[in-house]
Protein backbone atom coordinates (compact mmCIF):
# COMPACT_ATOMS: atom_id res chain seq x y z
CA UNK A 1 0.00 0.00 0.00
CA UNK A 2 1.49 3.52 -0.91
CA UNK A 3 1.82 6.29 1.55
CA UNK A 4 -0.32 9.42 1.04
CA UNK A 5 1.63 12.30 0.48
CA UNK A 6 0.23 15.67 1.65
CA UNK A 7 1.04 19.69 0.77
CA UNK A 8 3.99 19.09 1.83
CA UNK A 9 5.34 16.14 0.21
CA UNK A 10 5.76 14.10 3.55
CA UNK A 11 3.84 11.45 3.90
CA UNK A 12 0.65 11.70 6.37
CA UNK A 13 -1.32 8.93 8.65
CA UNK A 14 -4.45 7.96 7.25
CA UNK A 15 -6.48 8.19 10.39
CA UNK A 16 -4.96 10.98 12.01
CA UNK A 17 -3.83 12.98 9.80
CA UNK A 18 -0.02 13.69 11.09
CA UNK A 19 3.23 12.78 9.74
CA UNK A 20 4.19 9.45 10.06
CA UNK A 21 2.61 7.20 7.92
CA UNK A 22 0.88 4.13 8.80
CA UNK A 23 3.27 2.99 11.62
CA UNK A 24 1.54 6.28 13.53
CA UNK A 25 -1.68 4.25 14.24
CA UNK A 26 0.45 0.98 15.47
CA UNK A 27 2.37 3.72 18.20
CA UNK A 28 -1.19 5.21 19.20
CA UNK A 29 -2.37 1.76 19.80
CA UNK A 30 0.83 1.07 22.12
CA UNK A 31 1.00 4.31 24.10
CA UNK A 32 -2.98 4.17 24.96
CA UNK A 33 -2.27 0.39 26.28
CA UNK A 34 0.68 1.32 27.87
CA UNK A 35 -1.39 4.79 29.59
CA UNK A 36 -4.24 2.40 30.47
CA UNK A 37 -1.79 -0.32 32.21
CA UNK A 38 -0.12 2.74 34.04
CA UNK A 39 -4.01 3.98 35.55
CA UNK A 40 -4.49 0.68 36.42
CA UNK A 41 -2.01 -0.02 38.68
CA UNK A 42 -2.29 3.28 40.10
CA UNK A 43 -5.57 2.94 41.13
CA UNK A 44 -4.97 -0.92 42.13
CA UNK A 45 -1.81 0.56 44.70
CA UNK A 46 -4.36 3.25 46.05
CA UNK A 47 -7.65 1.13 46.61
CA UNK A 48 -5.32 -1.51 48.33
CA UNK A 49 -3.71 1.13 50.44
CA UNK A 50 -7.30 2.60 51.24
CA UNK A 51 -9.21 -0.79 52.22
CA UNK A 52 -6.34 -2.34 54.08
CA UNK A 53 -7.96 -2.91 57.04
CA UNK A 54 -6.48 -0.47 59.49
CA UNK A 55 -6.38 -2.80 62.27
CA UNK A 56 -3.44 -4.34 60.93
CA UNK A 57 -1.30 -1.57 60.96
CA UNK A 58 1.29 -1.67 64.24
CA UNK A 59 0.59 1.47 66.44
CA UNK A 60 2.57 4.58 65.34
CA UNK A 61 1.00 7.27 67.79
CA UNK A 62 3.23 6.63 70.58
CA UNK A 63 0.31 5.16 72.84
CA UNK A 64 1.09 1.90 74.11
CA UNK A 65 2.89 -0.05 72.13
CA UNK A 66 2.75 -4.06 72.82
CA UNK A 67 0.80 -5.93 75.07
CA UNK A 68 2.23 -5.51 78.60
CA UNK A 69 2.97 -9.42 79.20
CA UNK A 70 3.58 -10.72 82.46
CA UNK A 71 5.87 -14.02 83.06
CA UNK A 72 4.42 -15.75 85.90
CA UNK A 73 1.44 -17.46 85.55
CA UNK A 74 0.50 -17.92 89.65
CA UNK A 75 0.60 -13.94 89.28
CA UNK A 76 -1.72 -13.67 86.72
CA UNK A 77 -4.24 -16.10 88.14
CA UNK A 78 -3.74 -14.07 91.46
CA UNK A 79 -4.26 -10.69 89.80
CA UNK A 80 -6.89 -12.25 87.59
CA UNK A 81 -9.16 -13.12 90.47
CA UNK A 82 -8.94 -9.23 92.34
CA UNK A 83 -9.43 -7.71 88.98
CA UNK A 84 -12.63 -10.00 87.83
CA UNK A 85 -10.19 -10.39 84.24
CA UNK A 86 -9.25 -13.83 82.15
CA UNK A 87 -6.16 -14.65 82.00
CA UNK A 88 -4.60 -14.55 78.13
CA UNK A 89 -1.71 -17.08 77.87
CA UNK A 90 0.66 -16.91 74.65
CA UNK A 91 2.55 -19.73 74.68
CA UNK A 92 5.67 -19.40 72.47
CA UNK A 93 9.65 -19.71 72.50
CA UNK A 94 12.80 -17.91 70.99
CA UNK A 95 13.45 -19.90 68.51
CA UNK A 96 9.71 -19.93 66.81
CA UNK A 97 9.44 -17.95 63.56
CA UNK A 98 5.56 -17.35 63.89
CA UNK A 99 5.88 -16.49 67.58
CA UNK A 100 8.49 -13.76 66.80
CA UNK A 101 6.17 -12.60 63.99
CA UNK A 102 3.94 -11.90 65.88
CA UNK A 103 5.47 -10.60 68.66
CA UNK A 104 7.37 -8.22 65.93
CA UNK A 105 3.87 -7.42 64.65
CA UNK A 106 0.65 -8.23 65.75
CA UNK A 107 1.42 -7.65 70.09
CA UNK A 108 2.48 -4.02 68.53
CA UNK A 109 -0.81 -3.11 67.27
CA UNK A 110 -2.50 -0.49 68.88
CA UNK A 111 -6.13 -2.44 68.46
CA UNK A 112 -4.58 -5.74 69.79
CA UNK A 113 -2.76 -3.76 72.57
CA UNK A 114 -6.18 -2.16 73.50
CA UNK A 115 -8.21 -5.79 73.84
CA UNK A 116 -5.69 -6.85 76.05
CA UNK A 117 -6.67 -4.39 78.24
CA UNK A 118 -9.30 -7.00 79.34
CA UNK A 119 -7.16 -9.27 80.30
CA UNK A 120 -4.40 -10.08 82.44
CA UNK A 121 -1.91 -11.13 79.65
CA UNK A 122 1.23 -13.57 80.13
CA UNK A 123 3.82 -14.76 77.87
CA UNK A 124 5.11 -17.87 78.80
CA UNK A 125 8.12 -19.73 77.04
CA UNK A 126 7.66 -23.12 76.49
CA UNK A 127 10.89 -24.60 77.25
CA UNK A 128 11.53 -22.31 80.09
CA UNK A 129 7.79 -23.55 81.80
CA UNK A 130 7.54 -27.14 80.43
CA UNK A 131 5.49 -27.81 83.41
CA UNK A 132 2.58 -25.30 82.71
CA UNK A 133 2.83 -25.86 78.68
CA UNK A 134 2.24 -29.49 79.78
CA UNK A 135 -0.36 -28.77 82.38
CA UNK A 136 -2.18 -27.04 79.30
CA UNK A 137 -0.70 -29.52 76.72
CA UNK A 138 0.67 -27.66 74.32
CA UNK A 139 1.41 -29.36 71.21
CA UNK A 140 2.10 -26.58 68.79
CA UNK A 141 3.48 -23.26 69.11
CA UNK A 142 2.26 -19.87 69.19
CA UNK A 143 -0.82 -21.23 71.20
CA UNK A 144 -3.22 -18.83 72.75
CA UNK A 145 -4.90 -20.09 76.21
CA UNK A 146 -7.52 -17.99 77.53
CA UNK A 147 -8.54 -18.78 81.39
CA UNK A 148 -11.12 -17.46 83.45
CA UNK A 149 -10.35 -15.69 86.86
CA UNK A 150 -11.25 -18.94 88.15
CA UNK A 151 -8.87 -20.61 86.76
CA UNK A 152 -10.97 -22.97 84.10
CA UNK A 153 -9.41 -22.60 80.71
CA UNK A 154 -12.67 -21.13 78.62
CA UNK A 155 -11.05 -20.87 74.93
CA UNK A 156 -7.91 -21.75 72.82
CA UNK A 157 -6.49 -21.28 69.96
CA UNK A 158 -3.65 -21.34 68.03
CA UNK A 159 -1.41 -20.26 64.63
CA UNK A 160 0.54 -16.78 63.63
CA UNK A 161 -2.19 -14.32 62.70
CA UNK A 162 -3.17 -11.18 61.59
CA UNK A 163 -4.06 -8.64 64.65
CA UNK A 164 -8.20 -8.83 63.39
CA UNK A 165 -8.29 -12.29 63.62
CA UNK A 166 -6.27 -12.75 66.90
CA UNK A 167 -8.31 -9.74 67.66
CA UNK A 168 -12.06 -11.97 66.88
CA UNK A 169 -10.20 -15.16 68.66
CA UNK A 170 -9.74 -12.87 72.13
CA UNK A 171 -13.44 -11.20 71.44
CA UNK A 172 -14.87 -15.09 71.02
CA UNK A 173 -12.92 -15.84 74.36
CA UNK A 174 -14.75 -13.01 76.34
CA UNK A 175 -17.73 -13.92 75.03
CA UNK A 176 -17.75 -17.63 76.30
CA UNK A 177 -15.95 -15.95 79.71
CA UNK A 178 -19.53 -13.74 79.70
CA UNK A 179 -21.57 -16.43 79.21
CA UNK A 180 -19.90 -18.73 81.70
CA UNK A 181 -20.84 -15.35 84.24
CA UNK A 182 -17.59 -14.99 85.09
Amino acid sequence: MAEETNVTGQGSCGSCGGPGGSSCGGRFWIVLVLLIAVGAIVYWQVSNKSTAPMSDAPDAAGAATEVPWGHDYDAALAKAKEAGKPILIAFHATWCPPCREMKAKTYKNASVVAKAESFVPVYVDIDEKKALSDQFEIRGIPHYVIVSPQGQEVERFGGSMAPHKFIAGLDRALGKVKAAGA
